[in-house]
């Protein structure tokens, strides 16, 4: 295929009997030498991607637990089989709130901030990953908020001496900065599409230090 997608191949395999336990031996003629390689599973993975045949390959292992048929369960088996090299999409889902959040904190004047509050739908693993971030680099207790029929985070709340600085999301395609004593400033921010948030993982390649550290030690912070 080519033309807007670019020039390439799409092989698709359907591995039968003996040959499901020897995918890697199926993948390995068909690969570019020296070229990076990256699994990426779009629904359910493996419980442990580092160890399977085609992810054990792989210079960066890209997961989706939201997508998978328990979001819960497979999150918690993945951080349990944590590498270094793996990442999960309900991860990159956030970047863009990420940026924002530090962008508007590195403004004056410069205040503590004495606790948090993120709110979004009921059993979202972008929100809980939310969460583990503020609570790993604020240290300070992050409240759950659920909205009722939200598909996405809907807004991130950090009280300081001087009030309350936010990023909300009134609607899918745009948020609202507010803080204290300021006019509110609307941002344009869609929802992040699979496209978007694979892009940016293809442009990486390297280890995502900050998630390792959000799922191996912020995660449990939450609970404490």
């Amino acid at each position: 295929f080519g033309a807007d997608a670019g020039a390439g191949e799409i092989i698709i395999l359907h591995p039968r009997n003996g040959l499901i336990r020897h995918q890697d031996t199926l993948v390995i003629p068909l690969l570019v030498p020296d070229a990076p390689i990256v699994a990426w599973w779009p629904t359910n993975p493996p419980a442990n991607p580092a160890k399977d045949l085609l992810g054990a390959m792989a210079r960066s292992r890209i997961t989706d637990a939201a997508n998978s048929d328990n979001p819960e369960a497979t999150m918690e088996r993945l951080r349990r089989n944590l590498c270094a090299e793996d990442v999960d999409l309900s991860w990159t889902r956030l970047t863009v709130w990420r940026a924002m959040l530090a962008s508007m904190l590195d403004q004056p004047p410069y205040l503590p901030i004495l606790k948090a509050k993120v709110s979004g739908p009921k059993n979202f693993l972008s929100l809980d990953l939310l969460r583990a971030w503020l609570r790993l680099r604020l240290d300070v207790p992050v409240e759950l908020e659920i909205v009722e029929d939200a598909v996405a985070i809907t807004g991130v709340y950090l009280t300081r001496e001087d009030g309350v600085v936010s990023l909300e999301r009134p609607a899918e395609d745009q948020t609202v900065v507010r803080q204290p004593n300021q006019a509110p400033q609307p941002i344009s921010m869609p929802i992040r599409t699979d496209e978007d948030c694979l892009s940016e993982e293809l442009r990486r390649l390297e280890p995502d230090e900050v998630y390792t550290e959000v799922i191996s030690s912020g995660w449990d912070l939450m609970y404490s």
